[in-house]
């Protein structure tokens, strides 16, 4: 008979691998965040605008 019980906290198992990024690999992704961030900064402030135009 197959077991379908779902498993305590002690029989889980967790695996975590840790990276660590070069500098290029830091610089990329800190870049990205960045921008990420300016896009939805800009958007917030286009919605912010075209809200109280509307009022």
């Amino acid at each position: 008979m197959t077991d379908v019980r779902k498993p305590t906290n002690s029989e889980r198992k967790v695996r975590f691998e840790g990276r660590v990024l070069t500098s290029d690999q830091l610089d990329a992704v800190s870049g990205g965040l960045s921008s990420m961030v300016s896009e939805v900064l800009k958007n917030f402030g286009s919605a912010v605008n075209t809200s109280a135009r509307g009022s």
